[in-house]
């Protein structure tokens, strides 16, 4: 018995730091929000729990930190390329 209440205790521990680590991706992706934004998350995530929404937010900070990881990658490659090209002149 102790042992399963260790590991409910220890799921709920793991989608809580989960949760927090969602929240603050969409909030950095916004570069901040309002005070009644952030209620409206702390609704979303605990008060009353909606999946549906919060697999939207996911998606939506997966989208934006993949496109932005390809947009530091071409960036990178035409600094690169930039860099090669004064190098022949």
């Amino acid at each position: 018995m102790l042992l399963l209440v260790g590991n409910v205790y220890q799921f709920k521990r793991n989608m809580d730091l989960s949760d927090n680590d969602l929240k603050y991706r969409f909030i950095k992706m916004y570069g901040g929000i309002s005070g009644n934004q952030l209620d409206t998350l702390e609704v979303v995530f605990h008060r009353d729990r909606n999946k549906a929404v919060v697999r939207n937010i996911r998606n939506e900070v997966e989208d934006f930190e993949c496109r932005t990881r390809v947009r530091a990658e071409k960036l990178e490659k035409a600094r690169l390329l930039q860099q090669e090209a004064e190098k022949l002149k």
